[in-house]
Protein backbone atom coordinates (compact mmCIF):
# COMPACT_ATOMS: atom_id res chain seq x y z
CA UNK A 1 0.00 0.00 0.00
CA UNK A 2 1.26 3.55 -0.53
CA UNK A 3 0.33 7.03 -1.57
CA UNK A 4 1.06 9.66 -3.82
CA UNK A 5 0.68 13.08 -3.57
CA UNK A 6 1.70 15.46 -6.23
CA UNK A 7 2.33 18.93 -5.25
CA UNK A 8 1.13 21.78 -7.25
CA UNK A 9 3.89 24.22 -8.16
CA UNK A 10 6.04 22.06 -6.24
CA UNK A 11 10.10 22.93 -6.39
CA UNK A 12 12.51 21.03 -5.12
CA UNK A 13 15.28 23.46 -4.88
CA UNK A 14 13.47 25.36 -2.13
CA UNK A 15 15.51 28.12 -2.08
CA UNK A 16 14.28 28.81 -5.37
CA UNK A 17 11.01 30.00 -3.87
CA UNK A 18 12.59 33.46 -2.97
CA UNK A 19 13.17 34.57 -6.05
CA UNK A 20 9.89 32.87 -7.93
CA UNK A 21 7.26 33.13 -5.00
CA UNK A 22 4.51 33.68 -8.08
CA UNK A 23 5.53 30.67 -9.73
CA UNK A 24 7.00 28.20 -7.02
CA UNK A 25 6.00 26.37 -4.12
CA UNK A 26 8.52 24.91 -1.40
CA UNK A 27 8.25 21.72 -1.20
CA UNK A 28 8.96 20.90 2.61
CA UNK A 29 6.26 21.88 4.65
CA UNK A 30 4.30 19.00 2.43
CA UNK A 31 7.15 16.78 2.76
CA UNK A 32 6.83 17.26 6.49
CA UNK A 33 2.98 16.73 6.17
CA UNK A 34 3.17 13.49 4.40
CA UNK A 35 5.91 12.28 6.69
CA UNK A 36 3.41 13.00 9.78
CA UNK A 37 1.06 11.32 7.87
CA UNK A 38 3.03 8.28 7.43
CA UNK A 39 3.83 8.19 10.95
CA UNK A 40 -0.16 8.12 12.22
CA UNK A 41 -0.54 5.47 9.27
CA UNK A 42 2.25 3.33 11.16
CA UNK A 43 1.86 3.65 14.76
CA UNK A 44 -2.03 4.39 14.98
CA UNK A 45 -3.70 2.81 12.36
CA UNK A 46 -5.01 6.19 10.76
CA UNK A 47 -5.53 5.73 6.87
CA UNK A 48 -3.55 9.29 5.34
CA UNK A 49 -5.61 10.95 2.62
CA UNK A 50 -5.82 9.67 -0.41
CA UNK A 51 -3.58 10.00 -3.47
CA UNK A 52 -4.45 13.51 -5.23
CA UNK A 53 -3.21 16.55 -6.09
CA UNK A 54 -2.38 19.32 -3.67
CA UNK A 55 -3.52 22.59 -4.72
CA UNK A 56 -1.61 25.62 -4.18
CA UNK A 57 -3.50 27.50 -1.41
CA UNK A 58 -5.17 30.71 -3.30
CA UNK A 59 -4.92 33.19 -0.62
CA UNK A 60 -1.62 32.34 1.26
CA UNK A 61 1.05 35.01 1.90
CA UNK A 62 4.51 33.96 0.74
CA UNK A 63 5.80 33.70 4.61
CA UNK A 64 3.00 31.34 5.14
CA UNK A 65 3.31 29.20 1.96
CA UNK A 66 7.07 28.75 3.00
CA UNK A 67 5.79 27.56 6.46
CA UNK A 68 2.00 25.04 6.39
CA UNK A 69 0.93 22.55 4.19
CA UNK A 70 -2.17 20.53 4.19
CA UNK A 71 -2.85 17.69 2.42
CA UNK A 72 -5.97 17.53 3.75
CA UNK A 73 -8.67 15.05 6.32
CA UNK A 74 -6.63 16.77 9.04
CA UNK A 75 -3.16 16.16 8.30
CA UNK A 76 -1.33 19.03 7.95
CA UNK A 77 2.24 20.37 9.07
CA UNK A 78 2.49 24.24 10.43
CA UNK A 79 6.22 25.54 11.20
CA UNK A 80 4.51 28.24 12.96
CA UNK A 81 1.64 27.13 14.76
CA UNK A 82 -1.02 28.52 13.31
CA UNK A 83 -3.82 26.92 10.27
CA UNK A 84 -2.70 25.32 7.68
CA UNK A 85 -5.70 25.26 5.46
CA UNK A 86 -5.82 23.23 2.10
Amino acid sequence: MHRYYKIEDGNHVDSYYDRHTTELRPILPCHRAALEALEDWVEEGNDPPKSKLVSRPQSTAPAGEANRCSLGKGTKYSADGASATP
